[in-house]
């Protein structure tokens, strides 16, 4: 959605700055989704922020970075090499953290489901029995 405006951005001023802003306005973004957010509203603007600095700015502009910077015969080369490095980490980081979360003992708090229908059913109990 982001990468047709920053595409056409790129193409008037320095792609290096771009890529800092995009490089920085995602390390701040994570930052705050993982600091900072509590509510849901929040999470839903720092996750577009995140998905218009990670694919919107550095991916277009990493792409087109990587061509301008290969020899012409190894453009190809590159940009695989670019798309497996993009791509292969959301691959492997799941089975990583799922290593992780098993060798370090981590548990999932109890979900809100869970605890609604508790509290739920603990205050029908009460009603029930006080009613009749």
């Amino acid at each position: 959605m982001m990468a047709l405006p920053v595409g056409w951005l790129a193409d008037r001023v320095d792609q290096r700055m771009l890529l800092a802003i995009g490089f920085v306005g995602s390390s701040l973004t994570a930052l705050a989704a993982y600091r900072f957010a509590a509510d849901v509203p929040t999470q839903y603007v720092l996750a577009f922020l995140m998905g218009t600095f990670a694919s919107g700015v550095l991916f277009t502009n990493c792409s087109t970075v990587l061509q301008r910077a290969v020899r012409p015969e190894h453009v190809g080369r590159g940009a695989g090499m670019f798309m497996l490095t993009y791509y292969v980490a959301a691959a492997v980081s799941g089975l990583i953290f799922a290593r992780l979360v098993a060798g370090m003992g981590w548990e999932a708090p109890a979900s809100s489901s869970s605890r609604c229908s508790r509290s739920s059913g603990s205050r029908r109990s009460r009603s029930s029995t006080s009613g009749g």
